[in-house]
């Protein structure tokens, strides 16, 4: 419900704009894009403005390490294996 909610303010908004101001200067920039996508596909059974933010950080944070791994490359896993395995001889802790 909360989503629908944001949605209807954000077109509202764009409505009210399009009376004032030309066509292309209501075209959204990157971010405000994204997190209108990002709105349009939370459940509609969340119902707190807290749960709305959380869930738009997570999928921030997850896109974000998508486009690390796409810049970045990715372990294996004998790769990530080795490197903690070290980390416990160092530490002291593997036997």
């Amino acid at each position: 419900m909360v989503c629908k909610v944001l949605i209807a303010t954000i077109e509202i908004c764009a409505i009210i704009k399009l009376s004032s101001v030309s066509k292309e200067a209501i075209i959204m920039n990157g971010a405000k894009a994204a997190v209108y996508e990002r709105l349009q596909n939370l459940p509609d059974e969340i119902t707190d403005e807290m749960e709305v933010v959380e869930r738009l950080y997570v999928l921030s944070r997850f896109e974000h390490s998508r486009k690390r791994c796409r810049e970045e490359g990715v372990l294996s896993d004998e790769q990530v294996t080795e490197h903690f395995r070290k980390k416990k001889e160092q530490a002291g802790l593997w036997s």
